[in-house]
């Protein structure tokens, strides 16, 4: 097959084993008559297009019988939770003009183009150096890294394609989808989900970029979710571990302060004023001088002032036992109410 996607014409499935495959990756386009292609675009995504754009490739389409061309980035969907969990993997190559072609994974990955291109790079470099009983064998690895190697999903003959580099925007992995998932069903508070899809990642690739990311807004929204429910407490666990990990997480201050007050508001309600103390506490010590903190100081102070004012009158009346009931209640409402701090 002419034009710049060209059969390497091997019949075998990328390996990492493969000198073909660890030199670089390559673009594999699938010569399959038109009732294999049917087949092949009701089980996956719209491949009728293994082609490229017409104007890319006029061989191909002429040999294939099909006018039709490679689907767009935007006109896909990222891959449903069980397609990614029990269904093929599958990556995406996406090309300059955003046409997408749909591959087996590919290797090596993460950072697949800046890898390739680094290798480019330094067989560029050996080149330029080289002693001239050596430079034809360089020349022609140059030219070999200039391509990325890729293998269609093509269960009856897979083949090996190559793409130029220069023609290629970005590779979206099947890893990639994976965290696009996660993003989609918290976007629908699918926590559980979302859960499992990043328990799989961090089984199969613990390293993998945006990992970390993911496991934090995961926590983040499962904090959201608890909250609206009604669990402030719950929420607050979990915001809590959040913290551990990531203390400037976007947001997080906001949200533990507004489980911090849901909780304190009701133990005030219930008189526990040790429990209040407790969660404003801790608040103050994951974020000093929180805006929470500083609201029920006052209003702690206020019960504190009116209960020593009681204590007073108490004491007024001549009923001493009263008095120091009073008081002592009012050190439990708020002991850092500076009419109670020591000078």
């Amino acid at each position: 097959m002419s034009g710049p996607f060209q059969n390497t014409g091997q019949s075998r499935p990328c390996n990492v084993e493969d000198p073909i495959a660890t030199l670089s990756l390559t673009l594999m386009t699938c010569m399959f008559h038109r009732c294999a292609a049917r087949a092949l675009l009701i089980a996956w995504i719209p491949f009728v297009a293994i082609a490229p754009l017409l104007s890319l490739q006029p061989t191909f389409a002429q040999q294939n019988g099909s006018e039709e061309s490679l689907p767009k980035l935007e006109e896909l969907e990222t891959p449903s939770l069980e397609d990614l969990l029990t269904g093929k993997a599958v990556s995406w190559v996406v090309l300059n003009n955003n046409d997408v072609i749909v591959t087996d994974p590919i290797v090596p990955r993460p950072e697949t183009l800046q890898k390739l291109q680094q290798q480019l790079q330094e067989a560029e470099a050996n080149l330029r150096t080289a002693a001239l009983a050596d430079r034809e064998a360089l020349a022609k690895e140059v030219e070999a890294r200039k391509f990325l190697y890729v293998t269609l999903p093509d269960p009856d003959e897979p083949q090996e394609y190559k793409v130029p580099l220069r023609l290629t925007s970005r590779i979206i992995h099947h890893e990639d989808h994976m965290l696009n998932r996660i993003d989609l069903l918290l976007e629908e508070q699918q926590v559980d989900q979302a859960m499992e899809l990043l328990t799989r990642l961090q089984r199969n690739q613990p390293n993998w970029p945006g990992l970390k990311e993911k496991a934090h807004k995961i926590l983040f929204v499962d904090g959201q979710r608890r909250l609206s429910s009604g669990q402030p407490e719950y929420a607050l666990v979990v915001l809590d571990e959040l913290h551990g990990r990531d203390k400037y997480h976007p947001g997080l201050s906001d949200l533990m302060g507004v489980a911090t007050r849901q909780l304190t508001a009701d133990a005030i309600e219930r008189q526990d004023f040790q429990k209040a103390q407790f969660f404003l506490n801790r608040l103050q010590q994951r974020y000093s001088g929180h805006p929470v903190v500083g609201e029920f100081h006052r209003r702690l102070s206020e019960l504190t002032l009116k209960q020593i004012e009681k204590a007073n009158q108490a004491a007024q009346a001549g009923n001493a036992r009263e008095a120091a009931i009073e008081i002592e209640l009012a050190t439990k409402i708020w002991p850092r109410t500076s009419e109670l701090v020591a000078p």
